[in-house]
């Protein structure tokens, strides 16, 4: 385990494993314990040494609750420095959901740290690139409010409706009050100048069929799509069986930039 403190937060993270690295990002209201759960690092942790964070607001890592706190640039300055404190000046990024979200942020502010990425269900919402509409902020507010007045409650009882106990009790070590933080933030999302479009870092983009974006975003004509059949936004997470496989393949094409494992 280590922390790393770059940012000006705790930020809790784990290694395991050897070999090229590779930074897992979960996703929101998950934790590290996101990839064991779904296979990941069992599958991964062979071949690669597995950066696995806590994002700020999540598991062992600091939880702020002021909403400016979980601007993009402060989630991305996290990254960079759990690859400073482990000694790495880039690497390949692994995100689900927010944690995709956090690997585009990444590679547009810190293209230097970022190898590649590989983008589980991402919706981009949050990056704030110029081609990709900003989240609802009526809708973010409201989800704020929610957790403000409700906790976890209403999320895990979506999960029950769905049958995923095991989600269940990661929704409930959650903080309410970084999450609502977290909402608030999505509904202040700043455009930049940079269009996702125009990106050149390598990069994969996987959804389930259910949950792909419409319309499509606006990827790099070199970014390569993957749609796991049938399944929906958790659904295509917990197939580790088909998304490790594009994960290893892509591996393949990128690179090492750098002498870093």
């Amino acid at each position: 385990m280590g922390i790393a403190r770059g940012s000006g937060l705790r930020i809790y993270y784990e290694l395991t494993g050897t070999g090229r690295p590779l930074v897992l990002l979960h996703g929101a209201m998950g934790s590290i314990e996101s990839w064991r759960m779904a296979g990941y690092v069992e599958a991964l942790a062979q071949g690669h040494q597995l950066i696995l964070v806590d994002l700020r607001g999540h598991g062992m890592s600091e939880k702020p609750t002021v909403p400016a706190s979980y601007a993009m640039p402060k989630l991305v300055e996290d990254v960079a420095a759990v690859l400073d404190d482990v000694g790495l000046e880039s690497a390949v990024l692994v995100g689900w959901s927010l944690g995709a979200d956090v690997a585009l942020g990444a590679a547009a502010l810190r293209g230097d740290r970022v190898d590649g990425l590989v983008a589980i269900g991402a919706s981009a919402a949050d990056t704030g690139f110029a081609d990709v509409a900003r989240p609802d902020a009526k809708a973010a507010r409201a989800m704020a409010k929610r957790f403000t007045t409700e906790g976890t409650t209403f999320v895990e009882q979506a999960l029950e409706a769905e049958g995923r106990p095991e989600w269940i009790r990661q929704v409930r070590r959650s903080d309410p009050k970084a999450m609502a933080a977290l909402w608030r933030a999505s509904a202040a999302v700043k455009r930049r100048d940079q269009r996702l479009h125009d990106m050149a870092v390598p990069m994969v983009a996987i959804w389930g069929e259910r949950e792909a974006p419409e319309p499509p975003l606006p990827l790099p004509d070199t970014a390569r799509v993957v749609v796991i059949p049938g399944e929906d936004h958790v659904g295509a997470f917990v197939r580790s069986d088909l998304v490790v496989p594009e994960i290893r393949a892509f591996l393949a094409t990128v690179p090492v930039r750098r002498l870093d494992v």
